[in-house]
């Protein structure tokens, strides 16, 4: 039986993230977008990307406050490289985006995203 996860928006979980230069991965944390029953009917997770990024800067980078509530062991940040990933390759929940990260995540991704605003 294959062990399948379903995830909340703003869960944090720690994923398999390929090398682009050779057949390996690394498990990295990601930030869940997608409602939970997006998840379960399509067996998919929308994410995006959490990272330290000490050596490179991205348009849209979000630094995250309350880094040690969302279940991270140092500051990182939010990284806007979507993707999406099957269920059952989610491999665990570490925690969660608190109020005022969400808050500013939400802001962040009207700016860059203003086809999202009613």
């Amino acid at each position: 039986m294959i062990w399948t996860m379903i995830c909340k928006p703003f869960e944090v979980v720690n994923v398999p993230f390929p090398f682009t230069d050779r057949p390996l991965s690394k498990i990295r944390k990601a930030l869940v977008l997608s409602s939970e029953i997006h998840n379960e009917k399509n067996g998919a997770t929308i994410l995006c990307m959490i990272t330290s990024a000490e050596r490179s800067n991205w348009l849209g980078d979000l630094k995250i406050i309350n880094w040690e509530k969302a279940g991270l062991k140092k500051p990182c940040i939010i990284r806007l490289k979507l993707f999406t990933l099957d269920n059952t390759l989610i491999i665990e929940k570490k925690g969660d985006l608190q109020t005022k990260d969400r808050i500013e995540f939400k802001e962040q991704l009207l700016g860059l995203m203003p086809f999202l605003s009613r």
